[in-house]
């Protein structure tokens, strides 16, 4: 058991501690996009299949620790991002890039499941999704009314819709005047605005966007343990 100077163990912290877990995105995109022989050897659908189940496992790792309150984030449609519109400028015309995003789309749907069945199984345990896929896609479809003047490019970079590099890594690349104007800061991540966006609606958001609770409510919860003489438990 693992202990500091405060005299508490780390399963304490743990277990009142909140984790936020946001992965998948590099792995699909900066794996298996990007990786001939495997994608030669291993079909889309079955990668998404290999990696929820790893990422279930980390989960359950992270329970059995201590952790008990989780926040998972569903990956935002990266398909839509300036460097995405890049790479496959020969292919999509500057549009998004449909093939990753499905594959997002079936990881974000595997994702959720997993945390419902994590909910249901786990004593104690607290999972809640966060739906970033939609609303992302929901500030790309609807900028303008929500006082974004750029939804395509990003503020920093070089090249079509400065997606050839990331920020700063080329003398060429650019920063627009105002980065609040923009849902893209560089290639692939959305801007501090935006970010702040969404840990408001991961906060005290609905249950379109966060579920079963907001990050309010489960700081808040504590999971009723289930009890043999309680009729409310009984099946």
């Amino acid at each position: 058991m693992l202990r500091n100077d405060s005299g508490y163990s780390a399963e304490y912290f743990l277990s009142n501690a909140v984790l936020a877990i946001n992965v998948g995105a590099n792995d699909i995109v900066g794996n298996y996009m990007v990786n001939e022989s495997l994608q030669a050897t291993v079909g889309p659908q079955l990668f998404v299949e290999s990696l929820l189940k790893a990422y279930e496992d980390y989960m359950l790792r992270l329970y059995q620790t201590g952790g008990r309150k989780f926040v998972v984030f569903g990956i935002s449609p990266l398909g839509c991002s300036p460097g995405m519109r890049f790479l496959g400028l020969s292919r999509w015309k500057g549009e998004c890039d449909q093939i990753v995003n499905a594959l997002f789309q079936q990881f974000n749907s595997g994702l959720q499941k997993i945390v419902f069945d994590l909910n249901k199984n786990l004593e104690g345990g607290v999972f809640i999704y966060v739906n970033n896929y939609d609303f992302i896609l929901n500030i790309l479809d609807n900028g303008k009314a929500l006082g974004f003047s750029e939804t395509v490019s990003a503020c920093c970079g070089d090249g079509p819709y400065n997606g050839r590099v990331g920020c700063g890594l080329d003398p060429g690349c650019s920063i627009c005047k105002d980065p609040r104007e923009y849902v893209y800061w560089d290639r692939f991540h959305p801007t501090e605005r935006v970010q702040w966006m969404v840990a408001e609606e991961v906060l005290g958001g609905d249950s379109s966007f966060v579920s079963p609770m907001n990050l309010r409510g489960l700081i808040h919860y504590t999971k009723p343990t289930p009890s043999p003489i309680d009729p409310l438990f009984t099946e």
